[in-house]
């Protein structure tokens, strides 16, 4: 990974507590600094490339939060400004920024994708049209909702005329040098290895540099969707992190959008586009300040950015694969995100004395 260290104990870490597990056949994890880093792998590379999941809505939070501070669009403005064929809907009135902090009253899932299962044809339209109708409870309760994000997507896409991963590309990710995109920005890197997810048949068999989140596969293929359809490289994601961790300190392009993103969180943790470590089951681990914050991603992955000791981690695995649900007893996600999360803040802790938390 060329400036970034390799670190043995965390290839160890990893082949012992992934692989030896039986959590997931490949992991890839690191912690980064303003400074220095250190990463390693088991059963996977730095050259990997992971499906990121939900990572993704991070990622269009702040990109959504760019645009906001370039006048290209309004947080506070209800999403039918936007998307008018959504007025007289059930999202009528409702803020962007309520959207991304999921505090919409939008339910939390819709399995849209079932459609095309069928051999029918999708509409992404209609999808809109019905999402707008699945409300869950009243606005102000908050429901982690990947509908939300879907209409932020939407969004985004109306205002500037381009597909959604070719924004986040051309605004977000090159300008910070990230190693994040769609499956087919990343299909151009030939030398590259997808990482598989899921064994599906209904899509032909092993899910291998295409998303794995089904709403996302019919709404954007090979793009990328409001709430899924990312993928990276550890590089990529300790970019970011390091991206974060600057604009935590006032510096860099992140930096007056970062904080309109994390005010206010609500006491779930939720903020807009990430959520803080909360409680001692946080998948953060246990040595997380109560600064830390991040986001999480179905296929396995992990970004969490402890602003108090300067340092961020990150996992990146396919625990999905080859189904995603666990035999009894096998260790799960959130126990291997805590364990490895915590082996990382320890790592980063005996090489950066001065970043413990006190």
């Amino acid at each position: 990974m060329h400036e970034f260290e390799v670190s043995p104990e965390i290839a160890a870490e990893l082949s012992q507590a992934a692989l030896g597990r039986g959590v997931a056949p490949s992991a890839v994890a690191g912690w980064v600094t303003l400074s220095s880093s250190q990463w390693g792998g088991a059963g996977a590379d730095a050259e990997s490339i992971f499906d990121l999941g939900s990572v993704t809505k991070s990622c269009v939070a702040l990109l959504a939060g760019l645009l906001n501070e370039q006048g290209e669009l309004d947080l506070v403005a209800p999403v039918e400004f936007y998307l008018p064929e959504l007025a007289r809907t059930a999202v009528h009135g409702t803020p962007l920024l309520s959207l991304l902090r999921h505090d919409s009253g939008l339910s939390a899932h819709f399995r849209f994708y079932r459609e095309a299962w069928a051999g029918r044809p999708i509409s992404r339209s209609a999808i809109l049209r019905k999402a707008a109708s699945l409300v869950h409870g009243p606005r102000g309760q908050v429901v982690y909702s990947d509908l939300g994000y879907i209409f932020v997507g939407a969004v985004l896409e109306r205002v500037t005329g381009a597909e959604l991963d070719h924004v986040l590309a051309r605004r977000l990710f090159a300008p910070l040098k990230l190693e994040l995109g769609s499956a087919r920005a990343f299909a151009r890197l030939r030398a590259r290895t997808f990482i598989k997810t899921e064994v599906q048949p209904s899509r032909g068999g092993v899910l291998s540099g295409t998303v794995h989140d089904d709403n996302a596969w019919v709404l954007a293929g090979m793009g990328t969707a409001g709430h899924a359809g990312l993928f990276g490289t550890l590089r990529g994601m300790l970019g970011l992190g390091r991206a974060l961790l600057t604009a935590g300190g006032g510096q860099g392009p992140l930096s007056r959008i970062l904080p309109v993103l994390l005010a206010n969180p609500a006491p779930s943790g939720h903020a807009a586009g990430f959520l803080f470590a909360r409680g001692n089951a946080t998948s953060a681990g246990g040595l997380a300040s109560q600064h830390t914050f991040g986001h999480l991603g179905f296929p396995g992955v992990s970004l969490w950015c402890d602003a108090e000791r300067g340092v961020a981690t990150a996992l990146l695995t396919n625990r999905v694969f080859p189904r995603r649900s666990l035999p009894p007893g096998r260790v799960t996600i959130a126990e291997l995100r805590r364990g490895v999360h915590d082996f990382l803040w320890g790592s980063a802790d005996r090489r950066n004395p001065r970043s413990e938390s006190r």
